[in-house]
């Protein structure tokens, strides 16, 4: 009897903790993530909120109990926290069940039913209404940081793509996301209308010798690309209520109020999966013929401006810009003729 109950001790001392077996169930999950997990939004949950409390345990000694204990200060406070919390913790549980018959799958089921509802309301993305958009765009200056701001308002991809976009993933019409930095995972092609093309011929006179970023911060040494909370500091000093992110659905409303095309047409410029009824048929093309025409009504609204519209006083407008830029030891080097040529 002695000896059984000190051969059950010495097991129990052998299996590994928690923190052990969340590391393991992550390395084992790192395949399937983006970046191969490099970016810790799996495991930054629980080693956030789970581990600190419950990872000195061994599995099989944690109670519904504890977890509670744990979850009760996120689970009506931090609701979308809590839930990506008790998920991991899931997992992580029922990964060492596959090693060990003696673990209960259900903790974390019965843990949150124990802690009941989080009465979560969804809060949406604060975001201008479409008409409001060219205010915004209009309000931006010509520095590096607003530029790419404008870029962004023009092409609606997520934030980050346009932060970290680079200069080999531009083409003449057509910018191509490589698929490491889609949340989707998968290469996305972003039509350019000739106004978001006119800001990188911009860009590319005054930085591409600066970095390999179009949109280097004017902080790269420390942050390396410009952060989204500058664009939102900004929107909040000028009074727009809006975050960066929002202009994504700013676009989306325009696309359905005016009506622009259909719902799963619109969703498709901004890379969303679509749910419709002619969902096949999107997935065999990326449309991007049909893109390109609803980005450039997009660009006309933000812009206010037509091609026929700019045509008028072009060159004199150009010319008066490099005037500008000369007087302030910008581009020295560069003619009228660099800032409107063609990329062939």
């Amino acid at each position: 009897m002695i000896e059984r109950e000190e051969r059950k001790r010495e097991a129990s001392r052998l299996r590994p903790t928690l923190a052990n077996i969340a590391q393991q169930a992550f390395e084992a999950k790192k395949p399937k993530l983006k970046d191969g997990g490099t970016a810790g939004r799996w495991f930054s949950p629980l080693e956030i909120h789970v581990l600190p409390k419950l990872g000195h345990l061994t599995i099989d000694r944690i109670t519904v109990s504890d977890i509670e204990d744990t979850f009760k200060p996120i689970w009506r406070d931090k609701p979308p926290t809590a839930r990506k919390a008790m998920q991991r913790l899931d997992h992580v549980i029922r990964y060492a069940s596959a090693k060990d018959n003696n673990i209960d799958i259900t903790l974390c089921q019965r843990a949150t039913t124990v802690l009941g509802d989080q009465g979560h309301k969804e809060v949406h993305v604060r975001a201008l209404h479409w008409k409001d958009v060219p205010a915004v765009y209009s309000a931006l200056s010509n520095s590096v940081t607003h530029l790419g701001f404008k870029f962004y308002i023009l092409t609606v991809p997520r934030v980050s793509n346009v932060t970290h976009a680079v200069w080999a993933e531009m083409g003449k019409d057509v910018w191509t996301i490589p698929g490491e930095r889609m949340k989707a995972g998968r290469e996305f092609q972003v039509p350019l209308s000739w106004q978001a093309q006119g800001i990188l011929k911009h860009v590319k006179v005054r930085f591409q010798d600066k970095t390999d970023f179009i949109f280097p911060s004017p902080s790269a040494h420390t942050r390396g690309v410009i952060s989204e909370n500058t664009w939102n500091k900004w929107l909040k000093t000028n009074n727009f209520n809006s975050t960066a992110h929002g202009f994504r659905s700013s676009f989306r409303d325009w696309a359905a109020e005016n009506k622009i095309c259909d719902r799963d047409l619109a969703e498709m410029c901004c890379d969303h999966m679509v749910k419709g009824s002619a969902e096949r048929a999107y997935f065999r093309s990326d449309l991007i013929d049909q893109r390109a025409e609803i980005m450039q009504q997009w660009a006309e609204h933000v812009t206010g401006q037509t091609m026929d519209d700019f045509a008028d006083g072009f060159e004199e407008r150009m010319a008066g810009n490099l005037t500008e830029m000369h007087k302030a030891g910008i581009a020295p080097e560069v003619s009228l003729m660099d800032l409107i040529a063609d990329d062939d």
